[in-house]
């Protein structure tokens, strides 16, 4: 059994139940009859890429070679299983629940609730259930309504502290076309954003790519140097034990193609010195989400946990 991801006309194979089995996967693959994929590579010895000319193509390698497809944050967190040595037996799922992986879902000792509230929650959820069967409900749907007083906080920054969390900027955008709109209260930066402008620069990803290309060694090397981290949006999660799973993209492409770039990203001197590529635009560390966030965001990179958070998560919130 080996666990991936699809990325576009991509699949990424990342795990297996042991690594000696996911090392197989390089063989099984070169000397099957039929690949169903363009170009097959591994990737830094974390993962293995194959590339697909149509959909179908990608559908017929996953069920040819036996891999599991599971939303990208689910696999990688079973590829650190599998290094760390502590996969098992049990085929994954993507339909399981919190309560039932903590087997808990039978009997809760904590549940406090009432048999009519038990009933009518339990109808509740599955009106949602078909909801999403039937692709009415998305990101969008978990939005709060409009605020009417003319002021939307858009984004709250804090510092934790133990168990406490400090909030020390708030950012907010005041809506021009209510003219009696309240002022704003003190200590609470209002910001009109303004649309992301695309840099002008030439880059491996923006339409001055074979100009980047035709340059020299040297003289590429220096225009990669300028990167910056407000060129990129960033998404990510703790994996408990398993470490920080962080993924970081240009937001120029991504805006446009609506996916990751799929090759290495020039910005290692942008990076923490703790996070190690495990595969393109995917970092890994061991230091726990929020100071590795708040980090990013002091080397200006951007976090987007709705577009780009949505996509990494394969549109699957829960």
């Amino acid at each position: 059994m080996y666990i991936g991801f699809h990325d576009g006309l991509q699949t990424v194979v990342v795990a297996a139940k042991t690594v000696a089995e996911f090392d197989q996967f390089d063989h099984l693959v070169r000397t099957a009859t039929e690949r169903h994929c363009t170009e097959f590579s591994l990737y830094g010895m974390e993962c293995f890429i194959a590339k697909h000319a149509s959909d179908e193509e990608k559908e017929r390698f996953a069920t040819t070679f036996g891999v599991t497809i599971l939303p990208r944050v689910r696999a990688l967190a079973m590829h650190t299983a599998m290094i760390d040595g502590s996969t098992t037996d049990d085929e994954p799922s993507n339909d399981k629940t919190i309560g039932e992986l903590l087997g808990i879902a039978e009997h809760d000792p904590w549940d406090q609730r009432t048999d009519e509230q038990r009933e009518s929650d339990a109808k509740l959820a599955k009106k949602f259930e078909a909801a999403r069967k039937k692709g009415v409900l998305t990101d969008e749907s978990f939005e709060p309504p409009p605020n009417q007083s003319g002021v939307h906080v858009t984004d709250v920054y804090g510092v934790q502290n133990g168990d406490r969390l400090r909030v020390t900027s708030v950012v907010a955008v005041k809506d021009h076309s209510d003219p009696n709109a309240p002022q704003v209260e003190e200590g609470v930066d209002v910001v009109v954003p303004e649309k992301r402008k695309p840099v002008d620069a030439p880059r491996p990803w923006n339409a001055r790519s074979e100009e980047l290309a035709a340059m020299s060694d040297d003289d590429r090397k220096a225009v990669l140097a300028k990167v910056r981290g407000r060129e990129f949006i960033f998404t990510g999660q703790s994996n408990g034990i398993h470490g920080t799973i962080i993924y970081i993209t240009p937001a120029e492409f991504f805006a446009t193609e609506e996916r990751m770039w799929e090759a290495a990203l020039p910005i290692q001197h942008l990076l923490p010195r703790d996070l190690k590529e495990i595969g393109p635009g995917v970092y890994r560390t061991y230091r726990d989400w929020i100071p590795v966030q708040q980090e990013l965001y002091e080397r200006g990179f951007e976090e987007d946990l709705f577009s780009f958070g949505a996509y990494v998560n394969g549109s699957t919130f829960f």
